[in-house]
């Protein structure tokens, strides 16, 4: 296959990974739910010879909050896809919940760590 089909290809798995994230955002947001919220119990920690530590989710456990958002009807090819987007090969195709957070957040689910910082804003008066 040339270049351009590989291209095409791979627009094609975008778009579909990117109606998955439409469609997980829209679940979210329906519940009231954030991407922690559900996904933070199917993480686990993993520490770095420099104590980075991240939190990763298994391609199974991602699709079990995937199930738990409410994303029942997600087909093999949107999984194959979404994997293929967040998966990282060199972390044993596992996905970085921080990762997640963020691109989920550009869908608009906006994922607070202290819900209590939105409070802090006092307009001037004056």
């Amino acid at each position: 296959m040339d270049r351009r089909g590989s291209s095409v290809e791979d627009e094609r798995m975008l778009d579909v990974a990117e109606g998955c994230f439409i469609r997980l955002s829209e679940l979210l947001l329906d519940a009231g739910r954030t991407v922690r919220g559900i996904f933070t119990k199917f993480s686990q920690p993993e520490i770095f010879p420099d104590n980075t530590v991240l939190e990763l989710l298994s391609p199974m456990s991602f699709l079990g909050g995937i199930r738990e958002a409410g994303f029942h009807d997600l087909q093999e090819v949107e999984a194959a896809c979404l994997m293929k987007v967040l998966a990282k090969p060199e972390l044993d195709n596992h996905i970085i919940l921080n990762e997640l957070v963020l691109i989920m957040e550009n869908f608009g689910v906006h994922d607070n760590l202290d819900e209590d910082e939105e409070d802090d804003y006092i307009p001037d008066s004056d």
